[in-house]
């Protein structure tokens, strides 16, 4: 993938929550007290959840720019 920033090739990996899928919340919004539940105003990247890694979450990275890409579900 291209950083839409600088337009230098970005490195695939992934993000890693073991407890929870991986969610953008909001500043100053709660992220849920259940830990299999999306938060009320959260936006759920696309996860993939296995037993031993939890959850698994595509990402690109940007050494360049400083900069994390995910893509949302849906």
């Amino acid at each position: 993938m291209e950083c839409p920033y600088c337009g230098k090739e970005m490195t695939q990996g992934y993000l890693n929550n073991r407890q929870k899928p991986i969610q953008w919340i909001p500043d100053g919004k709660d992220p849920g007290f259940l830990n299999y539940m999306k938060a009320k105003d959260g936006v759920t990247l696309e996860n993939e959840f296995n037993v031993i890694d939890g959850y698994n979450a595509e990402a690109h990275y940007c050494s360049e720019c400083m900069l994390v890409i995910a893509p949302t579900e849906g």
